[in-house]
């Protein structure tokens, strides 16, 4: 039995700290042949969020049911790749 690896960069693109885990993630990922599914620019596309379906602005920045649809379809495309 093999097991088969994949790794996304978070969400949230534009934060300081996620992109010092991306640039250890990429660079591990690399040296260990782990496929990259990029996500991160979804946060900047409003159509993605789940803008006015919460009132805290911190939820409604995550992911919709469409971005959310978004990353599942990135997943399974890079899947298909390595399986």
């Amino acid at each position: 039995m093999s097991s088969h690896f994949l790794y996304t960069p978070s969400y949230m693109s534009h934060r300081i700290l996620t992109r010092c885990f991306y640039y250890v993630r990429n660079r591990e990922g690399k040296k260990f042949g782990f496929p990259l599914c990029y996500v991160s620019d979804i946060a900047d596309f409003e159509e993605y969020k789940a803008t006015g379906l919460f009132e805290y602005k911190g939820v409604a920045g995550h992911p919709g049911d469409k971005g959310t649809c978004e990353i599942a379809d990135r997943i399974i495309k890079t899947l298909d790749k390595i399986i």
